[in-house]
C-alpha cells in the first residue's frame, strides 16, 4: 500500500518522545510519537510505499513484527485524518 500526508502540518513542541502536531487545513491538534513525526516527515514530499517508510525507520524488510507495527501506526494516523 502507498501512503501520503493528508495536508500541511506544523510541529510545535517535542519532549520525551512526543510531539504536538497542528493541522493547518483543519485546525486540529494531535499528540503524536516521535516515530509518527518521522513518518509524517517522510510523507511531506509525496507518496511513499510501506517498504520505503520502513526503511526510513530502520526496520529490516524481514522483520514482520516491526513492519506490522509501522502498518498499525499508519492506520492510526489515517484514522486521525493525518494520512491517506
Amino acid at each position: 500500500m502507498t501512503w501520503i500526508s493528508s495536508g500541511p502540518v506544523r510541529i510545535y513542541y517535542r519532549q520525551e518522545g512526543l510531539a504536538v502536531l497542528y493541522c493547518l487545513d483543519t485546525s486540529d491538534t494531535h499528540l503524536i510519537s516521535e516515530v509518527a513525526v518521522t513518518v509524517l516527515d517522510a510523507l511531506a514530499d509525496g507518496m511513499k510505499p510501506l517498504d520505503e517508510l520502513c526503511q526510513r525507520l530502520g526496520v529490516h524488510p524481514s522483520d514482520s513484527e516491526e513492519r506490522a507495527a509501522v502498518e498499525t501506526l499508519l492506520k492510526d494516523l489515517a484514522q486521525a485524518g493525518l494520512v491517506t
